[in-house]
């Protein structure tokens, strides 16, 4: 995961209300999730209120926020 990958799903999240109107009034939260992420991009990805899953061994995954994160409503009620 880089930086670069956040921005571009950022722009895709910013778009999703705007092109699937029928959950426009709902909650959206937005997640990346990786095999391998660059620790930088990860807190970058947090910063932008996204969930951070990273893909183990064995099809383990875990998310990589911390317990008291605060993911944005990228809907438009948030």
């Amino acid at each position: 995961l880089k930086a670069d990958h956040v921005k571009d799903f950022l722009e895709k999240m910013k778009d999703f209300p705007l092109f699937f109107r029928r959950y426009a009034k709902l909650n959206i939260y937005g997640a990346v999730a990786a095999l391998r992420t660059e620790q930088q991009s990860e807190r970058f990805a947090e910063k932008q209120g996204l969930f951070v899953i990273k893909i183990g061994g064995d099809g383990m995954t875990e998310i990589l926020n911390p317990p008291d994160f605060r993911a944005k409503n990228f809907g438009a009620e948030g």
